[in-house]
């Protein structure tokens, strides 16, 4: 079991939207990590409207990305988008959603926040 607790619910996140976000980050999340920070990203093709939610109940960026596909039917009808957040922010989501995902993205978020399984930091440089 880890270790660090959950922070106080923003105001904007009610338990009706952190099941909701738990949900949809289950199915479409995605939780990395690089030299200097942690992120949560989520990927949509045609719509922006869940990713505006997103970006309403925890912050970060919407931007475009090139439409993937190899045929010039789907490049040119399908727009994909990209939520993400970084940093302060990443984490927030993590020890958010994490009480409430599955036991393999469990791992992922503990893994990317460098938290064994007792709860100790594996890097003293996580910021």
């Amino acid at each position: 079991m880890n270790q660090w607790s959950v922070a106080v619910l923003p105001s904007k996140l009610s338990l009706r939207n952190l099941f909701w976000s738990v949900g949809f980050l289950e199915g479409e999340g995605c939780f990395s990590k690089n030299k200097t920070s942690q992120s949560v990203s989520v990927y949509q093709s045609g719509s922006t409207e869940t990713l505006l939610k997103l970006q309403e109940l925890f912050g970060g960026v919407i931007s475009k990305k090139p439409a993937s596909g190899t045929s010039k039917f789907i490049r040119s009808r399908l727009q994909r988008y990209e939520w993400r957040c970084y940093g302060a922010s990443a984490r927030n989501v993590m020890q958010q959603v994490y009480p409430h995902m599955s036991i393999r993205r469990k791992a992922k978020i503990l893994e990317v926040l460098n938290v064994t399984r007792d709860g100790r930091k594996i890097c003293k440089r996580l910021k």
